[in-house]
């Protein structure tokens, strides 16, 4: 799969712009979350919770995995 790096850097601005303040997203979880979305991934998995909750704002299928509790996975 090949992805247009100008179609990434547009999506990325746009998540910037609406999300990060919101959520405090960093700018790895901008380019995690809009490579996913322009990959077409079916199920996004992290462990970290801001990821998470952009994940689930921009309408991704996610899978929470909280490392601070015992079970596997938990949604934030």
């Amino acid at each position: 799969m090949h992805l247009d790096p100008v179609e990434t850097e547009t999506t990325c601005l746009q998540l910037s712009k609406q999300y990060a303040s919101e959520y405090l997203c960093r700018t790895l979880d901008i380019i995690h979350v809009a490579t996913a979305i322009l990959s077409g991934v079916k199920t996004f998995v992290t462990c970290d919770h801001r990821q998470a909750k952009l994940a689930r704002e921009v309408g991704l299928h996610l899978h929470y995995i909280d490392l601070t509790k015992t079970a596997s996975a938990q949604t934030p």
